[in-house]
């Protein structure tokens, strides 16, 4: 059985995550770690980092509403 070792963790304190490729480590950083929720339903207060969640929150909570999200960071509709 062959050990896998994770050589490159991630460098905020508040996170335990460590990675074996270095471009892992660069994805989890620009958008997992520390990162504010980014997209907004535009029709309650829900906000997540993806806009593939709140696409489907929409069509799980807000059923017959036409499906967009609002990049609250860009303040553009997605």
């Amino acid at each position: 059985m062959r050990m896998r070792y994770a050589k490159f963790p991630c460098p905020n304190p508040n996170c335990q995550s460590s990675f074996g490729l270095k471009s892992n480590l660069g994805t989890h950083i620009r958008y997992h770690c520390g990162q504010k929720p980014r997209f907004k339903c535009p029709y309650c207060d829900y906000i997540c980092k993806f806009k593939a969640d709140v696409k489907k929150h929409i069509q799980a909570r807000h059923q017959n509403c036409y499906v967009y999200v609002i990049d609250i960071e860009r303040n553009v509709v997605c």
